[in-house]
């Protein structure tokens, strides 16, 4: 008789913990992800700089917002979020376009399920910054845990 109490309580308690992780991913989550110009990538980038990129995930409002702080580049025109791991290259998933307020905390849509792939797989994102010298990048960083 206890054993189907034993199994049941089990079964209640595994999917009351499977269903607080999937809510606290669906809040999301913030990454801290250092770029620089030199990698293991082999991008061309500018060795003099590096950057400071926070990412606030929020898939339940289907959003990326960014705050940025670099020092080294000059004129940062645009931020890349792209597939791809350590050594990769891959397309770019998201762009924005950095404005010169200091206040600003810009954000951006994007697709819900690729919002909560990055949540679950930092590790299969790069960032990348560029800029008039450096179109295809100055500064690059892989997301991570």
């Amino acid at each position: 008789m206890k054993q189907p109490v034993v199994i049941i309580t089990l079964i209640v308690f595994i999917a009351a913990v499977s269903f607080v992780l999937a809510a606290q991913q669906e809040r999301g989550r913030s990454l801290n992800v250092q770029l620089t110009g030199t990698d293991d990538s082999s991008l061309l980038g500018d060795p003099d700089g590096k950057a400071t990129l926070k990412l606030s995930l929020k898939p339940n409002q289907n959003k990326i917002c960014y705050e940025l702080a670099v020092t080294g580049v000059s004129g940062v025109s645009t931020i890349q979020i792209h597939t791809g791991g350590r050594e990769q290259t891959g397309p770019a998933v998201l762009g924005f376009t950095t404005t010169t307020a200091e206040s600003s905390k810009p954000c951006a849509t994007l697709d819900h399920d690729r919002v909560m792939d990055m949540v679950r797989n930092p590790e299969n994102y790069y960032a990348t910054i560029a800029n008039n010298e450096f179109p295809n990048g100055a500064l690059r960083g892989q997301l991570f845990r």
